[in-house]
């Protein structure tokens, strides 16, 4: 039988250096880890710390009671934590989420230290792990159903993981495209144009499409192209602000002024943004 009686500091160990990896972001080798250790971290830590300080003798409850109440107590606490972020200023958000539930699991670990240590050496709980072929035979028809249960459990989640991991994620491909005042602000559109005035505004562009792109704009009033703006050449992530013109030669009441974003050599504009003036 091999008895283990650190638990509680590696299981906030893993806690902590989760929460790092997590925080780091995604992306390198550690996307394959960042997974198990999150089911796990949802799934078992939780209820197993509040289990800990709950019975924190040895004789106070079986193994397999322990294991089985750990995944139970584990949902209901996530959920409680998440219920209880809904209504705070944070939200059920990433950063809330990871604090909420890494500081729940090392305050119930501490706290189950404290539990456990008040009690003599020899009546400390501690996992074991007690290797007979026969064990399983030995146990009743409920511990059986019990064993079969957390076994099928955990073998859907690390095949759900595994598929997670494998799976490739769906990445969006988009053009970002804005009009703004002359000044920079999306509020100071200009209203009314002077006859024969010209007016500045400012087009943005951001490449999202996960590759590089040549940009063509075209400026239309009255559906006729008053000017042409490209080509633009964006990579990947990259954005580009251009200063544009726009001018009427005739009052009109109600006049519509088009931007109309065309992407390489495609004929339709896969952005289109409009404004309506009035030309005195």
């Amino acid at each position: 039988m091999i008895r283990f009686d650190r638990d509680l500091y590696l299981l906030m160990i893993l806690t902590l250096f989760l929460a790092g990896i997590v925080a780091l972001g995604e992306g390198g080798w550690l996307q394959y880890i960042r997974v198990p250790l999150v089911v796990i971290c949802l799934l078992f830590f939780p209820g197993y710390t509040v289990i800990c300080v709950l019975f924190p003798g040895k004789d106070d409850l079986g193994q397999m009671e322990r294991l089985v109440l750990s995944f139970a107590f584990s949902v209901i606490m996530v959920s409680l934590i998440g219920f209880v972020l809904n209504f705070t200023p944070w939200g059920v958000r990433l950063l809330p989420c990871l604090i909420s539930i890494s500081t729940f699991i090392v305050a119930m670990s501490l706290l189950a230290m404290y539990r456990r240590y008040k009690l003599p050496p020899q009546e400390q709980y501690a996992p074991f792990l007690e290797l007979k072929l026969d064990s399983f035979t030995q146990l009743s028809v409920l511990d059986k159903v019990m064993v079969l249960m957390v076994v099928l459990t955990v073998l859907v989640t690390a095949a759900s993981c595994l598929y997670f991991i494998a799976s490739p994620k769906p990445v969006e491909r988009y053009t970002e495209f804005y009009i703004l005042g002359e000044n920079g602000i999306a509020d100071s559109y200009p209203r009314e144009l002077a006859v024969g005035k010209e007016e500045k505004l400012i087009a943005g562009i951001v490449n999202h499409e996960q590759r590089n792109v040549t940009y063509y704009m075209n400026i239309k009033m009255q559906d006729i192209v008053k000017s042409t703006k490209g080509p633009i050449i964006l990579r990947q992530g990259e954005k580009r602000e251009e200063i544009v013109k726009i001018s009427a030669n005739y009052p009109h009441e109600k006049l519509k002024v088009e931007f109309l974003l065309f992407r390489d050599q495609e004929s339709k504009p896969c952005r289109t943004l409009y404004l309506w003036v009035t030309v005195k």
